[in-house]
């Protein structure tokens, strides 16, 4: 299930809830005051390639050989 995050307008605090994507849009409440004034977030990602990921073409920069 996906993370999602919440910010409190009243007491700023962050809450990180696990729920289906079909429940994305439902309110939650602050895990500090209890507030249902919360906004979901946009964090950055902690997710990094290691390995032959450029060289094996990834990214798709790669040349194509020639077919014979």
């Amino acid at each position: 299930m996906p993370i999602y995050e919440f910010e409190c307008h009243k007491c700023h605090a962050v809450t990180e809830v696990e729920r289906k994507i079909s429940e994305r849009t439902q309110p939650c409440p602050c895990g500090e005051c209890g507030s249902l004034e919360t906004e979901q977030i946009i964090s950055p990602c902690d997710f990094n390639l290691v390995g032959d990921w450029a060289s094996v073409g990834y990214g798709g920069n790669v040349k194509k050989g020639k077919k014979k």
